[in-house]
Formats: C-alpha cells, sequence, structure tokens
C-alpha cells in the first residue's frame, strides 16, 4: 500500500508504467492515487477535482471506499485493514 507520487501517476495515465501491465485498461475520467498492490488502485474521479471534497472509489469495480481524502485517512488509521474487509 503507497501512495502515489506524482511521476508515478504521469506514468500510469501515460502507459508508460512499469507497475501495470500492457493490457491494463485505463480510463480517463479516472485519477490513480494510491497503490493497494499492483494494478489495484483507488482514484478521485476527475469530475470531483474542482469539488471541495473527492470521493475515493476503487478502480477495479469502483465502489467508493471513503467520502474525501480526509475521511479515507483516518478510516487507515482506525483500521489498517478497512480495504481487505
Amino acid at each position: 500500500n503507497r501512495l502515489l507520487d506524482p511521476l508515478s501517476i504521469y506514468e500510469i495515465l501515460t502507459y508508460t508504467s512499469e507497475q501495470v501491465s500492457s493490457d491494463f485498461i485505463l480510463h480517463p475520467d479516472k485519477i490513480p492515487f494510491f497503490e493497494c498492490s499492483s494494478e489495484y488502485f483507488l482514484y478521485f474521479r476527475m469530475d470531483d477535482v474542482i469539488k471541495e471534497k473527492q470521493a475515493i472509489y476503487w478502480y477495479f469495480n469502483d465502489e467508493k471506499v471513503a467520502e474525501s481524502i480526509e475521511d479515507f485517512f483516518e478510516k487507515i488509521f482506525n483500521n489498517p485493514n478497512f480495504l481487505y474487509k
């Protein structure tokens, strides 16, 4: 588990990352920011970036995991395994 650094995000968005396979399908409206494991990311929706709070979603099934980045970190702090329920 790790927060993605700006270079990693750029590489994922431009398909130049060694962290994802060549058949990984990237959706242009999703911005990955947290890697749970290879090709399992949490993301913000591009449309939400201008909002005061951006919900956090699983990349592979679009399930909302947190209402905001603050909520996400609070959940991680309170239960480091909450993503793997």
